[in-house]
């Protein structure tokens, strides 16, 4: 557990300090030789959640979107598996729905595929996160 406990303080002192921090709750789908994997992967993410949140008394630190929450919101299913956002991200922002201008929008469209599939999963979160509570 140390060990984990150490990457997790690595990381903490890597984030900017925000009054809140949404993270997205993934499902997890156990195959035989994962349980270990995904095991080490919940233990990473309490750490993380219980000392984001550590000292916060009077609300929550870290706010949980789940997963099928983003599927459904911006219908990212095909049959039972999610597909990428990147299409639906593109069509956000040439909307004007998302604002992703300059420096910012030349450096996403820059990255490699799989970067930009992160950091779209990103922007896709906190735009649920933004109709999640307006609704």
């Amino acid at each position: 557990l140390y060990i984990y406990y150490d990457a997790v303080q690595q990381v903490l002192k890597q984030l900017p300090a925000a009054s809140l921090y949404v993270v997205e709750q993934k499902q997890q789908r156990t195959k035989g030789g994962e349980v270990a994997h995904n095991q080490s992967q919940l233990t990473v993410q309490a750490m993380l959640v219980a000392l984001l949140s550590h000292g916060k008394l009077l609300q929550p630190q870290v706010v949980s979107v789940k997963s099928s929450a983003i599927t459904n919101l911006f219908d990212l299913n095909v049959g039972n598996e999610r597909v990428s956002g990147q299409e639906t991200l593109r069509k956000l922002v040439d909307a004007g729905t998302l604002n992703l201008q300059g420096k910012l929008k030349s450096a996403y469209f820059k990255e490699t595929s799989v970067n930009r599939e992160h950091l779209c999963g990103v922007l896709l979160l906190a735009r649920a996160f933004y109709m999640l509570t307006e609704t």
